[in-house]
């Protein structure tokens, strides 16, 4: 028994991050409040563990990093999910990386549509349209296969030049504040603490498996607090 409750620690606690906060920048540590990804960033978002990914930011950009910490593209003005890709704006330009992390199309694109908003390109599957210096390109997200077109007429879904809809990050099932709401004493290692929110719940294959309670002071959120103790903040 103590063998298997010692085990599944020690897994839990590595497969499990939460925002960790070092001064002024936000870092990632294991529920024992060992640092994992160091404290780099202004803000950090909690993980989405159906996808092992979160958002980031840093000097008023964001990206994504995964579990491991690498960055999904650089820090951006803005992303958006378009099917297994990410669309990152970068300085009024637009460039595509894959989920991976690897650049698809450098960010030197003014626009992107989706080839259903013209009746000829309808039917294009996996494909893309992007416009460079007022001139059209049909692109595979596929093979990488590029074709230079004629500007396409009889646009129907879209108006012109509002380009593709941006698809949010599903971070259902993930975290969230749970119903009913947990008070610190509900935790035995709670105990002593005072002015503790429950705010974050840490869901893996649609179980909760860790509780996390935002830690006030002079009405200011300084920090996390998780159900075993563990203070996820240094200043």
């Amino acid at each position: 028994m103590i063998f298997i409750f010692y085990f599944t620690s020690s897994s839990f606690s590595q497969s499990v991050l939460i925002p960790f906060r070092e001064g002024n920048l936000w870092g990632y540590a294991d529920t024992n409040g060992v640092i994992k990804i160091k404290p780099t960033f202004d803000k950090a978002d909690f993980f989405n563990y159906s996808k092992n990914i979160t958002e980031v930011f840093k000097d008023n950009k964001v990206s994504l990093i995964d579990i491991h910490g690498k960055t999904l593209f650089p820090f951006s003005d803005n992303y958006e999910k378009w099917v297994d890709h990410y669309i990152v704006t970068q300085n009024g330009k637009k460039g595509i990386y894959t989920e991976q992390g690897v650049q698809f199309l450098a960010v030197e694109y003014d626009n992107f549509e989706c080839t259903c908003a013209y009746d000829k390109y309808r039917n294009e599957v996996n494909k893309i349209i992007g416009t460079k210096n007022n001139e059209y390109y049909l692109i595979d997200l596929k093979t990488t296969k590029i074709n230079k077109i004629t500007k396409p007429d009889n646009s129907k879904a879209f108006e012109s030049g509002e380009g593709i809809i941006a698809v949010p990050i599903d971070k259902s099932n993930t975290t969230g504040v749970p119903y009913p709401q947990f008070q610190s004493r509900d935790f035995q290692k709670l105990d002593g603490y005072s002015n503790l929110v429950h705010c974050k719940t840490i869901y893996i294959n649609r179980k909760p498996v860790f509780y996390v309670f935002c830690f006030w002071k002079d009405r200011k959120m300084i920090g996390y607090i998780g159900q075993n103790g563990v203070a996820f903040y240094k200043d």
